[in-house]
């Protein structure tokens, strides 16, 4: 199940409460609609993730152009200005209190493997979760799925999985201020698609969304064909079997879409998982307590 071309997202579907008690469960309404929610890596579980600091630092020079071509200041103004910024040893000057993170893409994140133990743990609520094995199209490395904003939307954009190269440098990432911006974004885009070596078992796909979807919602549309199977956490609850075969069956299998299910369970003897083809899933609700 590790085909080149299958990517697995893991799934909680415990269920929280807003401020106003209403409970949400936004996994579900989400396999429902045929969507997927793309995150501020703001938002990770690794603070570290994403996290690009600018250097403000530049020659007087540079801060007066900058000053006087993006906020319209004289040349007069502009000067007055930067005289009263930080100097730096160098020589350099900045704002002071320039310290900030670059904004970077929200991102929606894949596995390209379903039988992980870890992953189970972490992102299926300790195994009570699913998982969603969804089928690219591509080759040679270069795989990818359409997605819409609307069910009324006639011009996808391609949502393309690229692989997260894992580093065992603990360096964060620093963009400068005055640098080409051609090679800021060769930085920022490498960066996003870099993670420190501690979560190499994850084997990590994303998928960003090109800068003019930057912005809510954050939710995109797949195509059903997509997706391919849904594979049931090995301690999941037969209350939440019976909820996800039956939004499978309403939303896909009734209008014609293939997705076959799976389960995941223990290899005897071994600290492993398996995955196993359901063949009967009536057969597999009634025999789970």
């Amino acid at each position: 199940m590790n085909n080149m071309n299958r990517f697995f997202k893991y799934i909680s579907l415990a269920e929280y409460y807003d401020k106003d008690y209403n409970c949400k469960n936004y996994a579900l309404r989400n396999l429902a609609q045929n969507q997927l929610y793309f995150n501020n890596p703001n938002n990770f579980n690794d603070p570290f993730d994403c996290r690009i600091r600018v250097d403000f630092a530049g020659t007087k020079e540079q801060w007066i152009n900058l000053l006087c071509e993006k906020y319209e200041c004289s040349p007069k103004q502009a000067e007055e200005k930067v005289n009263g910024f930080k100097k730096e040893d160098n020589g350099l000057v900045c704002p002071h209190n320039a310290s900030s993170y670059l904004k970077v893409p929200i991102v929606c994140c894949f596995s390209s493997k379903c039988d992980n133990i870890l992953m189970w743990s972490h992102y299926a609520d300790s195994h009570r979760g699913i998982c969603l094995g969804f089928e690219a199209s591509g080759e040679n490395d270069y795989y990818s799925m359409p997605l819409y904003e609307s069910d009324t939307d006639e011009s996808p954009f391609s949502g393309e999985f690229k692989q997260v190269i894992y580093d065992s440098s603990n360096d964060l990432c620093i963009v400068k201020m005055f640098d080409d911006q051609y090679k800021n974004a060769n930085i920022v885009e490498d960066r996003i698609f870099t993670k420190l070596h501690a979560w190499e078992y994850e084997c990590e796909y994303r998928m960003i969304l090109p800068e003019s979807h930057i912005c809510e919602p954050r939710v995109l549309k797949y195509d059903k064909s997509c997706l391919k199977r849904v594979i049931f956490g090995l301690k999941i609850d037969k209350r939440d079997v019976i909820r996800v075969y039956n939004i499978i069956n309403e939303n896909y299998l009734k209008e014609g879409f293939e997705v076959e299910f799976f389960e995941a369970r223990g290899k005897i003897g071994k600290y492993e998982l398996k995955i196993e083809k359901i063949m009967d899933i009536e057969n597999y609700i009634a025999s789970l307590r």
